[in-house]
């Protein structure tokens, strides 16, 4: 699995916005290797806080990720842990943001926390379905696991074989100190990051600024 990290203010990086107008770059600064494409937004962007910081005042809920694909490269969708859209509403999406966009979509909490791992082949059929909606703009399935799961290496190698070959799959852990040191020393050619902070758009201001400093 490779790995996708959200990041809360209090982070050391949480106080890192970036130069250009999107969010993609090759990865040069802070100890990280030249050749990594690094992705970096926000963990959701349909916030009608981020009006007048982030968003215009008068833009409307449907104009938001147009916009927001403006500016950023990537975006984990978390309302798909708890109900996958239609095949219609993930088709509106994919046209509403450039080709090199990458969605990240959380994997329902039926896979990770009533199945957890075990015995969804049905789930996991579903969601691979429905997310291949969006074609080349379906970046990894990002799969949020249970706290109190604990280590289970067989479960964990029979849940991937549902997974079809090509198929990036991450996992949040949550460990934000070792985060910085860990991403440095990787061999990804793919590393996404995002920011979470629903209030005031400090969520696009630390992933600019993160950019910024990594660029």
């Amino acid at each position: 699995m490779r790995e996708t990290q959200r990041y809360e203010p209090n982070s050391p990086i949480g106080s890192l916005a970036f130069p250009g107008n999107r969010s993609l770059a090759m990865a040069r600064g802070a100890g990280l290797k030249s050749w990594m494409n690094l992705y970096v937004g926000t963990s959701g962007y349909s916030y009608k806080q981020w009006k007048g910081s982030f968003y215009p005042e008068r833009l409307s809920a449907a104009e938001m990720l147009h916009f927001y694909g403006e500016h950023f490269h990537t975006v984990e969708i978390n309302n798909t842990f708890h109900r996958m859209p239609k095949a219609s509403v993930l088709e509106a999406w994919a046209a509403a943001v450039p080709p090199d966009f990458r969605f990240v979509l959380k994997a329902s909490q039926g896979i990770t926390h009533m199945h957890r791992l075990k015995n969804a082949e049905d789930s996991v059929a579903y969601l691979l379905s429905v997310a291949g909606t969006l074609k080349m703009r379906l970046g990894p399935l990002l799969f949020q696991l249970p706290p109190d799961l604990k280590k289970d290496l067989p479960r964990l190698s029979n849940f991937l074989m549902l997974l079809p070959e090509g198929c990036r799959a991450d996992y949040d852990d949550g460990d934000l100190k070792a985060w910085a040191k860990k991403l440095g020393r990787q061999d990804w050619e793919d590393a996404f990051v995002f920011f979470k902070r629903e209030d005031e758009a400090k969520g696009p201001k630390m992933a600019r600024r993160f950019l910024e400093l990594a660029g």
